[in-house]
Parts: structure tokens; sequence; C-alpha cells
């Protein structure tokens, strides 16, 4: 879940391709399974990012898809990732997305959720590892890398742990503020806030 009583700021993670090229898939729990996207999924990723809170409605996250993601409709089904239950209903997803830009394309960890019903059960974990397996098929030799911000300062635990630094690099539409050391000064270890490479 965000934590929406801190202040907002950005944060921009970086993982080198050498970092990139060992990632690898880790199993899930008994009971839930890893899906990729399917027509009509996109229902099911409204859903829950209104559950995580990064929408105010379902109509609000379903217009974000339809911009960001269905002009790219036939990449989604290799890039989407999702988990579902054993009523096969979306708890988890990441997507091995990019951005381009001037020529340039940027590789992204991207849209990370997990239902807040599931959370501590590695399947967090368990949907990020496949995502970032994507990406090193789709995007071999590439650095990649990750928008989040201070209200996700338990998720940039786990992206540090996958080898993710906070950057001074931007993306298009994301830069680091680097007031985020004062927000999460005692909420995260001084060598993930400090830990900064180029």
């Amino acid at each position: 879940m965000l934590d929406k009583s801190l202040p907002y700021f950005d944060i921009v993670m970086k993982a080198d391709k050498i970092t990139a090229s060992k990632w690898a898939p880790l199993p899930l729990p008994d009971g839930y399974s890893f899906k990729m996207y399917e027509d009509g999924d996109e229902d099911g990723w409204a859903a829950l990012e209104v559950l995580v809170g990064e929408f105010a409605s379902h109509a609000d996250a379903l217009a974000y898809f339809q911009k960001v993601f269905l002009p790219h409709r036939h990449l989604l089904p290799e890039r989407m990732c999702f988990v579902t239950d054993a009523d096969e209903k979306i708890i988890a997803t990441a997507s091995a997305w990019f951005k381009e830009e001037d020529g340039r394309h940027y590789p992204l960890l991207h849209w990370i959720s997990t239902s807040p019903e599931v959370q501590g059960k590695g399947i967090g974990s368990a949907v990020t590892a496949q995502a970032l397996s994507v990406l090193r098929e789709t995007d071999p030799g590439a650095d990649v890398f990750l928008h989040t911000q201070t209200w996700s300062h338990r998720a940039i635990k786990m992206y540090y742990k996958y080898g993710f630094r906070i950057t001074k690099t931007a993306i298009p539409g994301a830069r680091t503020d680097f007031r985020y050391r004062e927000v999460l000064h005692g909420i995260l270890p001084d060598e993930i806030l400090n830990g900064i490479t180029a």
C-alpha cells in the first residue's frame, strides 16, 4: 500500500546491464499462478490499482490503461505480467515496459502492484522477478529504469534487493527529487538513501 502520510517526491532507480543479465524468475506460493495479459485483463488491472490506492476510481484507472498501454496492445501479451489466485482474480502485476523519446529507448520496470490481501507472501517479489526476467529477454544488454516515489518506500527496499539504485539520470517525465532523503531518513537504511548512481 502507498504511504500517503508522507510528502510525495519522485525517485528514479536504475539497474545496470550487468545486474539485469542475472535476473531469473521466482516460484509462487501454492494456489497462485502467473499469467500474461489477455484481452479484458485491463478490468482486473484497474481494480487492483484502485485497491492499492493508485487511482480514485475504476474509470480513472481504465482511462490511464487505455492511454498508456492500449496503443501497444500487441506487446501486452509478452510484457504485462500478472499473478492470479485460485479464483483467477488478478492480485498482482508488473510490466516489462519502456519509454521512447528523442530517439532513445528506456526499458522500464513499470506499474508494480500487489493486493494488500496477499502482501507478505512473496507474491510482489515473484511478479517483479517475472517482469525483470522478461526485460532481460526483450532488452538484453540494457540498463533498466523504474519510477517510484516516497509513498512507495516499502517497495524501494525490494527494488534495492534486485540491484536497482537511486539515480541522477532522468527518464522521460521523471527525475529524482533529492528531497526524498529528508522524507525517508529513518525509514530507509542509509545505504539505500545515499547509494546514488549516475
